[in-house]
């Protein structure tokens, strides 16, 4: 599907009557709900490639995705699907792009399902590489010379100022070059895509539409403790914790909504 030159790719699973659009976590694609469709059979899914992920496609100017495009991007891709009423699943990094477009289309949505998602609480890695021009200059550098990130993580990591788990996923990122490269146009195309956790709640309050939230006890990437403030935050919001980490979160959505159908 194109949209102001650009690409979106995704993937339907199922034929249910409810539609719900799903976004993944950085670094997977639309495969990732996949194995959604058995237990959420009562929807059709239809899961959106990332851009610099899967197949989707942006050819940006200076690696920006505004507002406003992606409000259009969107309101073609429903238009296209003939999408009129919606839910919104995300995880992860997709939970920015979800909130953003809650903020956007919130009269046309009818519940939210919030996968240890990017974007209720401020990221100190995503803000301090993309919010100044001048750190964004330092951060395209060392896409080429990754040599002073990589010290940079080793002691950061001794300073044991994060989580173990953290900073081998940060080394695991900057590994490669391809893998660099994904984390800087990422990073910087979704960047301006942020909302005000306030007024997103606000919003929800007025609509008293369901919102799903759920954790993992072990997220070192996404604390459970800043879900669990934005669930409380909430009247018809519901909290859920998993006994796991950041990435097993899908999958344990699964096995709970199966046992509850």
């Amino acid at each position: 599907m194109y949209a102001s030159n650009q690409r979106i790719s995704f993937q339907i699973y199922g034929k249910g009557s409810k539609n719900l659009i799903a976004f993944h976590g950085f670094g997977q694609d639309a495969s990732l709900y996949a194995n959604w469709q058995t237990a959420f059979s009562d929807y059709t899914i239809y899961s959106i490639d990332l851009f610099f992920h899967g197949n989707s496609q942006w050819q940006p100017k200076d690696y920006t995705l505004y507002p406003e495009e992606w409000q259009e991007i969107f309101y073609y891709f429903l238009e296209e699907l003939h999408i009129k009423r919606f839910e919104i699943a995300a995880f992860s990094l997709g939970g920015r792009i979800a909130l953003s477009t809650y903020g956007m289309f919130y009269e046309q949505i009818d519940g939210l399902w919030l996968l240890g998602v990017d974007g209720i609480k401020s990221n100190f890695w995503y803000q301090t590489a993309t919010r100044y021009s001048t750190a964004r200059k330092i951060f395209a550098y060392t896409v080429a010379h990754p040599r002073p990130l990589h010290y940079l993580i080793k002691g950061v990591g001794r300073l044991k100022i994060f989580n173990k788990s953290v900073i081998k996923l940060a080394e695991k990122e900057i590994a490669d070059k391809q893998r660099r490269m994904r984390v800087h146009h990422t990073w910087l195309t979704y960047r301006i895509l942020s909302v005000s956790t306030a007024q997103i709640i606000q919003q929800i309050r007025k609509q008293k539409i369901p919102v799903r939230l759920f954790a993992g006890k072990y997220d070192k990437l996404v604390p459970p403790v800043y879900l669990r403030a934005f669930a409380a935050a909430i009247p018809e919001a519901e909290f859920t914790e998993f006994d796991c980490g950041h990435f097993k979160i899908p999958e344990k959505v699964v096995a709970w909504r199966k046992l509850l159908s």
